[in-house]
């Protein structure tokens, strides 16, 4: 699966210095329904965090559903819920 088979078209800009290219993704705020952080409570092998009450009703999140993560070079996450 690529950016762009779930929407996404990271822009390359050449860092000016390094002359590295570097992937940024552009978001418009105007796109966007919400916001927040949540913390991260890693003990031993297990890592949790919690998902906000608002994107659990958006997204009609189920117990037992599943959540994809996906990791971007530059640092970036994206979180899409798994339909079956």
């Amino acid at each position: 699966m690529t950016p762009k088979d779930i929407g996404l078209t990271p822009n390359l800009n050449i860092d000016g210095i390094l002359g590295h290219v570097v992937a940024t993704m552009k978001v418009d705020m105007n796109d966007v329904e919400y916001v927040t952080e949540t913390a991260v409570t890693i003990r031993g092998t297990r890592r949790r965090t919690t998902v906000p009450k608002f994107i659990v009703d958006k997204l009609a999140i189920k117990d037992k559903d599943k959540l994809r993560w996906m990791l971007f070079k530059d640092g970036t996450i994206l979180i899409t819920k798994v339909t079956r």
